[in-house]
């Protein structure tokens, strides 16, 4: 009996009412949410990074019912609420995340196949359509898409924000990676590349620059697409992206991010927080996208409905932060953010009114 429970999903942590009106029962509430959740940190066993995040949400809560400021308090609490119960449905989608693990296997059992299935009399005609020539670079592109799904499933395991919503990117990464790996490698050889195969005077052609570039784009599909943006500018001519922004798009640790331009394309991809109480003031701290200006409206909207955000902060083309007074529904709602330019791009049911 003891075995089965250890099995069993951890129950969310439910989200704190607070309707107290005197001060000292308001103190009261925002003390026994927090001994609420400290309770619950310890069942999870959380990283540095996690605890740190944690714990700066309820020393910010602490000092906000220390000043008196109540609305600040159950902000930071509420705030702390959505990372316990984050790192809990992490928790609970541990099996899920070894499964994915081990999906990788089927696309190499699948490229196994590939070079096997040819010597048999019947799929002889698969001879002419995966030649020994770039069978090879399936299986790199194939390593590079497992390797970043092997690193993406530790990281966010350890972080405690694993999310089962990106099942079908984990499962379909590796294979996507062969394909990107492999027509990198044709546009390559191809010449609508150009790349250094090694000594001109040499006979030998030297591979390895090819698997070098079939694993990053089976690692990166961000590096796949700079390369197919690139073959498509010299075909049809126009100007490339900014060669200042390759790092960041193609997958890297970028060295720093680009200035607000003109020219970037205008999105929106993410935002934090995701969730807050309706009627409530939401600090939104990273609004992410690229190509944000200096001047960008902020809008939280749903059909006709817009509710302009305050305070905006344009730190950068790829991060804002704002204030939105949220409307006193329950609902899933848009980010609008529109450069000055009136270019307006749009992240559907990207945040919840609870």
């Amino acid at each position: 009996m003891p075995a089965r429970k250890n099995t069993e999903p951890l129950p969310l942590q439910p989200m704190p009412v607070f309707n107290a009106e005197a001060r000292s029962a308001k103190k009261k509430e925002v003390s026994k949410a927090i001994d609420e959740l400290n309770a619950r940190i310890i069942q999870l066993s959380p990283s540095k990074d996690f605890s740190d995040i944690y714990l700066k949400l309820i020393s910010g809560a602490e000092a906000a019912s220390n000043s008196n400021n109540w609305g600040e308090a159950h902000r930071f609490i509420r705030e702390a609420t959505l990372l316990v119960n984050r790192a809990i449905e992490c928790k609970n989608n541990r099996m899920l995340a070894i499964k994915l693990a081990l999906t990788p296997f089927v696309t190499f059992a699948l490229l196994l196949l590939i070079n096997f299935l040819p010597s048999i009399k019947f799929f002889s005609f698969l001879e002419k359509l995966f030649t020994p020539e770039y069978v090879p670079y399936l299986w790199t592109g194939a390593l590079g898409g497992t390797t970043i799904a092997f690193w993406g499933i530790v990281k966010h395991t350890i972080l405690l924000d694993f999310d089962d919503q990106f099942t079908l990117w984990y499962w379909f990464k590796p294979p996507l990676g062969a394909i990107f790996g492999l027509f990198s490698v044709i546009m390559v050889k191809a010449g609508l590349l150009s790349l250094q195969m090694g000594n001109a005077n040499s006979a030998e052609v030297n591979t390895l620059p090819l698997h070098v570039i079939a694993f990053l784009a089976g690692f990166s599909e961000r590096f796949f697409i700079r390369l197919i943006d690139r073959v498509m500018t010299a075909l049809f001519g126009g100007e490339g992206e900014s060669q200042q922004s390759v790092s960041a798009d193609a997958g890297f640790q970028p060295t720093r991010n680009p200035l607000p331009s003109a020219t970037s394309e205008l999105s929106v991809t993410d935002i934090v927080p995701k969730s807050e109480l309706a009627g409530e003031t939401v600090q939104i701290t990273n609004l992410k996208g690229n190509g944000f200006q200096k001047g960008a409206v902020v809008e939280l909207a749903h059909g006709e409905e817009r509710f302009p955000a305050e305070n905006v902060n344009v730190e950068d083309a790829t991060k804002i932060s704002c204030l939105i007074k949220l409307p006193g529904k329950q609902q899933k709602w848009d980010i609008v953010v529109t450069n000055p330019d009136n270019e307006e791009a749009v992240c559907r049911e990207v945040f919840e009114t609870l």
